[in-house]
């Protein structure tokens, strides 16, 4: 049990990076991650839909965006600023 706590507590050398390069790999590794999962929906939902359904769907689909877009109009970022800046405050 020793052992699995001491691999798992620190990391290989060859695994430590900087605070931004880590952030950076699990985000790209994350979004491409949801890529390939989104990919593969789509495939599948088009064989499961007909030509006419997933017209359909792909109608309220973008829809659905466009009112995700309009209803976050730059939260997103203004949040990730704000609560950097607190952050960099409390250092």
């Amino acid at each position: 049990m020793t052992k699995l706590l001491d691999y798992w507590g620190q990391r290989p050398a060859w695994l430590k990076f900087d605070a931004v390069t880590n952030n950076w790999l699990i985000i790209f590794s994350g979004t491409t991650i949801r890529i390939g999962i989104n990919f593969l929906a789509g495939i599948i939902i088009t064989r499961t839909l007909g030509p006419t359904d997933f017209g359909i769907y792909s109608v309220l689909l973008a829809a659905t965006s466009l009112i995700g877009v309009a209803v976050d109009f730059g939260l997103t970022e203004a949040a990730i600023k704000t609560i950097a800046v607190a952050w960099q405050d409390n250092r």
